[in-house]
Parts: C-alpha cells; sequence; structure tokens
C-alpha cells in the first residue's frame, strides 16, 4: 500500500472512532510530570462530543505554577449548515453548576460580563478558542489576573444554534482532584 492510502485509511479509522464514541475521557497532565499529578492535582476529562453534525473538545491548559488556567474549545463544524455559539447563553460550571460565563480573545476584560455576539461556526470549519472563565478573573497587583480552577468538576455548558433558531446544549467537563 502506498503512503497516501495508508493515511487515508488511519484518517477515517480515527474519524470513525471518534464519531462512535461520542464521548471520550483521558487523563491530562502537565509537561512537566508525566504522572497526571501536578501540585498534588490529577486532572481528568471528559472532554469530547460528537453527534455527527459536530465535533466538540475540551482541552485544560495547565500551567507551570497553577493547575488548570483556562480551556480551549474547539469545534469541528461538520455539516453542510452554519452554527453560532451562543455565548450568552453558554456559561463555566463548577460542580454542575451553571457559574458565569466565559472570555476570550477579542473580549475587554474589564467587559467580559456584558452580552457577546455569537460566534459563526461555518459549515465545514473549525473554530478553536481559549477560554477563561470570568469568575476566576480578578484585578491584581499586576494586573488582570486569572486563577486556578477550584477542585471539583470544571466545565463548560455550551450552546450551539442554526439559523432556525434551534439550539443544542452540551455539557463538557473537566475534574480537579487531589
Amino acid at each position: 500500500m502506498n503512503n497516501k492510502k495508508i493515511l487515508i485509511n488511519g484518517l477515517l479509522i480515527t474519524t470513525l472512532i471518534m464519531v462512535t464514541s461520542g464521548c471520550a475521557t483521558k487523563l491530562v497532565y502537565n509537561n512537566q510530570d508525566p504522572s497526571g499529578n501536578h501540585q498534588g492535582v490529577n486532572i481528568s476529562a471528559n472532554i469530547s462530543y460528537s453527534d455527527g453534525k459536530y465535533d466538540c473538545t475540551l482541552d485544560p491548559i495547565v500551567g507551570l505554577v497553577l493547575n488548570c488556567q483556562y480551556l480551549v474549545l474547539t469545534i469541528n463544524n461538520l455539516s453542510d449548515k452554519d452554527y453560532y455559539i451562543n455565548w450568552d447563553q453558554t456559561y463555566y460550571t463548577y460542580n454542575n453548576d451553571l457559574n458565569g460565563g466565559f472570555y476570550f480573545s477579542g473580549v475587554v476584560i474589564k467587559q467580559r460580563k456584558e452580552s457577546k455576539r455569537n460566534e459563526l461556526v461555518r459549515k465545514n470549519s473549525v473554530v478553536s478558542k481559549n477560554i477563561y472563565p470570568n469568575i476566576l478573573t480578578t484585578w491584581g497587583s499586576y494586573g488582570w489576573e486569572t486563577d486556578s480552577m477550584p477542585l471539583g468538576i470544571n466545565g463548560i455548558y455550551l450552546v450551539l444554534s442554526d439559523n432556525e433558531g434551534k439550539d443544542k446544549a452540551i455539557t463538557l467537563n473537566i475534574e480537579l482532584s487531589k
């Protein structure tokens, strides 16, 4: 088999596994400590959703000093129609309770709690964003600071909308424990 066929078969198998699994759990760890333990905190995650229309993943980002400080949300629109991230109905969750929204590039931090425009996820395209929980961001001695996420279940309650006004709510979580 030539290299092109091997690559295509590998991609097809990977896609099939992702689509059929629906949700996946993985252990996430800092590059400094491959044991999955960072300053005494284990990070495990239920970080993907797939329904054939779109794949959504949530990756916790671990700092060198702080545990999980922010998340990377990636949405792969597999369909032939546009979707929107409804930021005003999308929330940071802590222990499965809604706990405020997120801010990200393009949002003035001082205005992070104000209404945000829906974000277009074009058909057959991918959007990826670093998202920071509003509630964990404060003005400190060095300017704006984002604290680590607390022990427990942290995540996102994500609302995707289509052009017909139909909403799809998806919850993705990570768990921080000792």
